[in-house]
């Protein structure tokens, strides 16, 4: 979730001025920048709870997790809340808390894939050394495995507090589970014009579903194995009177703009609420635009930017569309996932001919199709059929793509790397058909024996799991040989999918 805005006090003089915020975010193409997100489920090791705020009966709490990585490796505060520290700031990366306790980092805007991988490694390691310390640690998966929504502490920030009154009351009547215990990996992409926004949120779109396919890694519910490849992105799919995990079809329509976008967001969506200071503060409307003309008699102010940028933060589509964009789908995995993802999407929309072939891609696709994708995906993952095609095909053109628009890039590492090299566990589970879940159910099954303990030790950031290096366990390669043969997009001449 999104921190409140600091743009606090600029009043909204008309409609064109929110309008203006997305065209401000435009960038000159040489200095576009890969931004990541990664959330991290924390745990007790002697007995795989999730730790409250505030530590008791002995133990630490996630309170103490921040304050640690605070003192140890020189981050400062966040602004407090109620006095509670909720969030961490250093060159120009932040550490905040999700609902359920969920540890995220939300990494500096940086150049390139090799920049976001020392960053994560960088993290990784601090994070790691913490938790040993306290008793803890945190699990790669992009779902808490074993525990009911009412055995998840929630942290103390307004904005969960008022957003769960919300979401629970008859409005809605959902639960919050999907809040408290998912987790993903995303990244942030900017745009250099308005054509290139729609190209790239259109592409981004459609092509979400296959993404979550590959990273699906959270087959397990409450403590059982489940038929879903990604319990995660069905959990949230529609959610919220269906503002949450949705394909946003605005996005597809012959006149969508910046404008466009503007209209959807002002008049056809509630607001939730609106910060006063640090503190959110539930106060549903029936739209932004009533709660123009309404904040005034309210509070005694007017509408300001803040008070849009925070409305924008709660519109929770596949791809959100901000001042950049926002690719939301991607289950958190090892943290040779969390480096994919960044990978196959800036190989995908960071280079021109990419961007290009994957639009003539989907651009026959019909709001049917893409709805189909994002429903079936989640329990069929890369044997979804669509158009005569399966996701595992389409993922191949997709890789493919991403693989040449890196190569494009030709960022090398020290090591004479360009990166592409960050691509390698997405190719060996699109050759073997064996996604991180296929491997987590089968080890459950057979290696694990069904004890959750041994899951926790082994897919832990400490154990750092690979499905990449020869020495670690996730290389099943006798899984691969197993996996039924499909057919290979080639990577040159792409599938053509239309009707």
């Amino acid at each position: 979730m999104s921190r409140p805005s600091q743009n606090k006090n600029k009043e909204i003089e008309n409609f064109q001025e929110l309008v203006t915020w997305f065209k401000d975010g435009c960038t000159d193409k040489k200095d576009l920048l890969i931004g990541t997100e990664n959330e991290k489920i924390i745990f007790y090791k002697d007995n795989l709870q999730p730790p409250p705020y505030e530590g008791k009966d002995g133990r630490f709490g996630i309170k103490d997790v921040l304050e640690k990585i605070r003192d140890k490796f020189g981050w400062e505060e966040a602004p407090l809340e109620d006095g509670n520290l909720v969030g961490l700031m250093k060159n120009g990366a932040n550490i905040s808390l999700e609902p359920g306790g969920q540890l995220e980092l939300s990494g500096a805007p940086l150049k390139n894939l090799h920049q976001t991988s020392e960053e994560l490694n960088s993290h990784l390691s601090e994070v790691n050394e913490v938790l040993e310390e306290l008793g803890m640690g945190a699990i790669a998966l992009g779902y808490n495995p074993i525990n009911k929504e009412a055995e998840i502490p929630v942290m103390p920030k307004s904005r969960y507090e008022e957003i769960t009154k919300l979401v629970e009351s008859d409005l809605y009547n959902e639960k919050m589970d999907k809040f408290v215990s998912s987790c993903t990996v995303q990244v942030n992409l900017g745009y250099t014009s308005e054509a290139d926004m729609i190209k790239k949120l259109r592409v981004g779109i459609a092509l979400q579903p296959i993404i979550s396919a590959l990273f699906a890694n959270s087959p397990f519910l409450e403590g059982e194995v489940t038929d879903f490849e990604s319990i995660r992105s069905e959990k949230i799919r529609d959610g919220i009177g269906g503002r949450y995990g949705f394909m946003l079809p605005v996005a597809f329509e012959d006149d969508f703009s910046f404008e466009k976008y503007t209209k959807y967001a002002l008049h056809d969506l509630e607001l939730f609420g609106y910060y006063d200071g640090e503190k959110f503060i539930g106060d549903s409307c029936e739209n932004f635009a009533k709660f123009i003309q309404e904040k005034e008699i309210r509070t005694g102010q007017k509408a300001t930017i803040q008070d849009w940028e925070n409305h924008l933060n709660t519109i929770w589509p596949e791809v959100r569309l901000r001042k950049f964009l926002e690719m939301r789908g991607a289950d958190v995995g090892s943290a040779e996932m969390i480096k994919a993802l960044p990978a196959v999407w800036v190989g995908l929309l960071y280079d021109e001919e990419s961007l290009n072939t994957a639009y003539q891609m989907i651009e026959d696709w019909s709001e049917e199709d893409r709805e189909a994708l994002r429903k079936l995906g989640p329990k069929d993952g890369l044997n979804t059929e669509i158009l005569g095609v399966t996701v595992n095909d389409l993922a191949k053109n997709l890789l493919a793509l991403s693989n040449k628009g890196l190569k494009n890039r030709a960022v090398k590492n020290e090591l004479g790397e360009d990166e592409s090299v960050y691509l390698k566990p997405l190719h060996e589970i699109v050759e073997s058909k064996q996604t991180y879940s296929t491997r987590l159910k089968a080890k459950m099954k057979k290696g694990w024996n069904g004890n959750f303990r041994e899951m926790f030790n082994d897919c832990s950031y400490k154990a750092n799991p690979s499905i990449v290096d020869p020495s670690n366990s996730f290389n099943d390669k006798s899984a691969r040989a197993a996996a039924p043969k499909t057919r290979t997009a080639s990577k040159t001449s792409l599938i053509k999918v239309k009707k």
